[in-house]
């Protein structure tokens, strides 16, 4: 681990047979710690990224003493505005961090200024990739490698129900985030999906774009139970958008009688799902994301990044296990 890291420490090593007698002890002889900075552009800090944000800081001591480095995190908020994101990376590139991590409002949109990034020489870690992202623009890359594996529970679960009752009729609307934040799509296109093979059994009757935002998927829910009172499931891409379609089942009456299923892991998720507001949700917590970056974007800083970040576990939750997950999350 120190192999790598002594290249950017400020040593006076003159000998490589100095250096590799200076790593075998280098935990005791106090080598000064290597400095990493790191500016995040977040599309949205939400409540959510808010609790990823602050796991990062809280990870900063344990991973810097595992790694022999300190850190600097500033985090600029794009609004789900792609020109202010533009702005924030921009001014990132001024300050010349060792990482900038990118979670785009839209891929396509802030390309030039990534690449621009890039030819400065800044090692870029993107929260999500898309397919108009150049080969090697990023150094390393965090929730496209999972997308699969929620769709995949998601799917396992939609299957199981289908199977327990084949009489069951799904009528399905789906909440996606923001249109151009291409990964998260898995998310709701699995029901597309499912009701392909299904056709006789699943239907997807309602659509929109919810931009994460609990206000716009509650009312996206009502215009849907309005337009389908048969609809019985609702599949939002994540939980703030899952809980505004809570509400809007809840002010219908329907509490119960429409399924709501969703993609994130924390305590008040768990909680709904107990409560009967929510069915089902697929995911790790958003505290285990945020040490997962911090490491993997320090190893990008050190140049030892193994390709793939640790995260784990990922939970399925339904109300037959709520009870039993709910203690093992972060308060």
């Amino acid at each position: 681990m120190f192999s790598s890291t002594l290249v950017r420490l400020r040593t006076h090593l003159a000998a490589a047979a100095l250096g590799t007698a200076f790593i075998a002890s280098a935990g005791s002889v106090g080598f000064a710690q290597q400095e990493i900075n790191i500016e995040f552009s977040s599309s949205a800090v939400d409540a959510n990224w808010g609790v990823m944000i602050q796991a990062m800081r809280d990870s900063m001591e344990e991973i810097g003493k595992e790694l022999n480095a300190t850190f600097t995190l500033n985090v600029s908020d794009a609004g789900l505005n792609v020109d202010k994101q533009i702005s924030d990376i921009q001014t990132a590139t001024v300050k010349q961090p060792d990482v900038l991590i990118i979670d785009p409002v839209d891929p396509a949109g802030v390309l030039p200024a990534a690449q621009a990034a890039k030819a400065a020489g800044i090692k870029l870690f993107t929260i999500r990739t898309a397919a108009s992202d150049p080969a090697g623009l990023y150094d390393g890359a965090f929730e496209t490698n999972l997308e699969p594996v929620y769709a995949a529970n998601l799917t396992t679960w939609i299957e199981g129900l289908l199977a327990a009752d084949p009489a069951l009729k799904i009528k399905a609307g789906i909440l996606y985030g923001a249109a151009a934040q291409e990964p998260q799509l898995i998310r709701g296109d699995v029901v597309k999906t499912i009701a392909a093979a299904h056709p006789d059994q699943v239907e997807v009757v309602a659509e929109k774009f919810a931009d994460w935002s609990l206000e716009t998927a509650q009312n996206a829910t009502t215009d849907f139970i309005t337009a389908h009172p048969d609809i019985n499931l609702i599949v939002a891409a994540n939980n703030q958008m899952a809980m505004g379609a809570a509400n809007a089942i809840a002010t219908a009456g329907k509490t119960g009688q429409v399924m709501v299923a969703t993609y994130d892991i924390d305590r008040p998720t768990v909680q709904a799902i107990i409560d009967g507001k929510l069915t089902f949700t697929t995911s790790v917590e958003f505290r285990s994301y945020g040490r997962a970056i911090l490491l993997g974007v320090a190893q990008i800083a050190q140049g030892n990044y193994p390709g793939t970040l640790d995260v784990k576990p990922i939970w399925t939750v339904t109300k037959d296990n709520a009870a039993e997950v709910l203690p093992q999350l972060a308060p």
